[in-house]
């Protein structure tokens, strides 16, 4: 992390992996535990913790690790010699990076300068290969998730886009739409502008197109500037801090619930629990109310500094709203008081979690309708702030109506 090291990734054994902290960076006053679930207070952490933590910094993608396999020459089910190739720059603060590279070493680093052009070539070849998520690149870092996304460096100064090399860290993750699924990109910037005018903490985005292909552009919340440099800041998923596997970050798959999350925060947040508690409710709040039914364990992370941890902000939240699915028919990721559905929750199973996770049920009540009852100017303002198109401009309407319509339904449920 930031030159110094932090341990040894073991992978002698691909059956059992393990990573032993240094010494040297426990004592540190800087130091900070890979994973709650790897706590400094142990040296050496192995097996099923080490495994979940790992898998949890590539993608949640059979075809795009395939196609890593192929390239790094291993097995698509070695994630040690999958992160040997991608693991100058994963999610959080700390590189994996090959035995013998010194801290000098490991700090240096350049970016090659990307045209608009060359960034929009970028991102319509995701479009025709899903898997091609190293497109114009030698593979030098990985994003988790499913969705296709690159990942890149900006400098505000020259206002130009780069592909970053060695230790210097991407600072932006670039998002087309989902294939099957049209203005996804402009769905979940709507979405997460509006959280945030509801107060929420939420991923900065927009909307931009690149040489005339459309995308999302997410700044990372885990890269900080410090005068003329970025800084990585640690983070991990709260599959990984659970040392749950990715494939089972569904609740109904066997993954966490929100009460285990919650309890997770309980135990870990410092300087305070509650406020993040209170905090992820809000966000649980938020998705039912704008029918987000992908907000699962791993769309929900926690920041980690020294000893302080503390709920990350929001990201990839939006709506299937406009996708034509009735809401009757679709899931939720995770269980709301005991259902899944989001057409049968009402204020009861709001009640029900409340208690579960020791919050305020009159509180989290209320909290709901209100912003139920903001939510529509939250959008308008989202979309009257978005440079968009006339296309774009009517999908963004047609989305906005759809939300609104299903949150009213919500309001209405409160009362139950």
């Amino acid at each position: 992390m930031d030159g110094a090291q932090v341990g040894i990734l073991d992978g002698s054994d691909r059956r059992s992996l393990r990573v032993v902290y240094d010494e040297a960076w426990i004592a540190s006053h800087r130091s900070t535990p890979l994973s709650v679930s790897m706590p400094l207070a142990a040296r050496v952490h192995s097996g099923r913790v080490v495994s979940a933590y790992l898998w949890g910094l590539l993608p949640d993608n059979d075809r795009v690790l395939e196609r890593w396999a192929r390239t790094f020459q291993c097995s698509a089910n070695d994630v040690f010699g999958l992160l040997i190739g991608v693991g100058a720059d994963v999610a959080g603060a700390a590189r994996y990076l090959s035995p013998g590279m010194s801290g000098e070493e490991a700090l240096e680093g350049s970016i090659e300068v990307l045209s608009e052009a060359d960034v929009g070539a970028l991102v319509r070849e995701l479009g025709r290969d899903a898997t091609a998520w190293h497109a114009l690149q030698p593979g030098r870092w990985s994003l988790a998730g499913a969705q296709a996304k690159i990942a890149l460096a900006y400098d505000d100064a020259t206002q130009t886009w780069g592909l970053p090399s060695g230790a210097q860290p991407t600072t932006h993750i670039i998002k087309p739409a989902i294939a099957g699924m049209d203005y996804h990109d402009l769905n979940e910037h709507l979405c997460l502008r509006a959280a945030a005018a509801l107060g929420l903490r939420v991923a900065e985005t927009q909307v931009r197109r690149f040489d005339a292909e459309r995308a999302l552009v997410v700044a990372r919340y885990d890269r900080v500037r410090h005068g003329a440099r970025i800084v990585r800041v640690h983070q991990e998923d709260c599959c990984q801090a659970l040392a749950v596997q990715p494939e089972r970050k569904y609740e109904a798959d066997g993954g966490p619930g929100i009460d285990d999350i919650a309890r997770l925060l309980r135990e870990v947040a410092v300087p305070s629990a509650q406020p993040d508690v209170e905090a992820l409710l809000r966000g649980v709040a938020f998705n039912w109310l704008i029918l987000g039914t992908d907000a699962h364990a791993k769309n929900y992370s926690l920041l980690l500094s020294g000893s302080q941890v503390r709920l990350a902000p929001l990201y990839d939240i939006a709506s299937a709203a406009p996708y034509g699915e009735h809401p009757r028919k679709l899931r939720l990721a995770q269980k709301i008081g005991g259902e899944y559905r989001p057409a049968a929750i009402a204020g009861r199973h709001w009640d029900r979690l409340a208690a579960a996770v020791q919050v305020d049920p009159e509180r989290l009540r209320g909290e709901i309708i209100d912003m139920a009852d903001r939510l529509p100017d939250a959008l308008a303002s989202a979309v009257g702030d978005s440079d968009l198109d006339e296309a774009d401009l009517t999908a963004a309407r047609r989305l906005v109506d759809d939300i609104v319509g299903w949150s009213a339904t919500c309001r209405t449920a409160m009362h139950h």
